[in-house]
Parts: C-alpha cells; sequence; structure tokens
C-alpha cells in the first residue's frame, strides 16, 4: 500500500485513464490532421491538368510530378498507419485502465471490510 498515493493498483488505475485521455486527444488531433491532408490532397489531384508527357514544358515537369504526387502516396499511407497505431494504444490503454480500476476497487472492498471488522461493525 502506498502511504500516500492509494495503492499501487490505484496508481495504475489512474497512470492508465490519463494514458488513455491522452491518446485520445492525439488521435483526435491526428484525425483533424489528416483530415486536411486529405481535403488538400484530393483538391491537387482533381486539379491536375493532363499533360502529354512527350511535348515541351511537359516533358520536364511530368516525371517530377509523378515523383512528388508517389511521396506524398507514401506520406498519407504512413499517416493512415498511424492512426490505427494510435487507436490500438488507446484501446489497450482503455483495457488497462479497467482492469486496475476492478481491482483497485476490490481493494477498497477488502480495505473496508478488513476495518470492519477489526472495529466491531462487520458481520
Amino acid at each position: 500500500m502506498w502511504p500516500f498515493g492509494g495503492t499501487e493498483a490505484e496508481k495504475k488505475r489512474d497512470d492508465y485513464y490519463e494514458l488513455w485521455n491522452n491518446l485520445k486527444l492525439a488521435l483526435k488531433k491526428h484525425d483533424a490532421a489528416m483530415s486536411l491532408i486529405n481535403e488538400a490532397y484530393n483538391s491537387y489531384k482533381g486539379s491536375i491538368p493532363f499533360l502529354s508527357p512527350v511535348k515541351i514544358p511537359s516533358d520536364d515537369f511530368e516525371p517530377k510530378r509523378a515523383e512528388k504526387t508517389r511521396e506524398m502516396e507514401k506520406y498519407v499511407d504512413y499517416e493512415d498507419l498511424k492512426t490505427i497505431d494510435l487507436t490500438k494504444a488507446k484501446d489497450i490503454a482503455y483495457e488497462k485502465y479497467l482492469h486496475y480500476k476492478k481491482i483497485a476497487e476490490e481493494e477498497a472492498r477488502e480495505r473496508k471490510e478488513a476495518f470492519l471488522n477489526l472495529f466491531g461493525g462487520g458481520k
């Protein structure tokens, strides 16, 4: 038992609850950023004019545009994986919070029973 801060389970419960809330906030911010990124990327894709890849000036422009488009697609895919990772981490933190919450509640119930038994208030 912790002398001033509760039990180990209570501390872990509180830590996982804080982590869960922080991950929810991070996921919300990441989702907002991804929404802006996807909006800008879709706008970019929709505004690309068709240029013949064999005529000047597009023969210089088109390979570079295609390269930058691939880089952007790779970045968006990477950020989508971050969304998945954040969601998994948030879910795991919440499961751990519930686990330690249950343990802390059981410990509190046991302490209450022990206290009542010690001072004659128990059955």
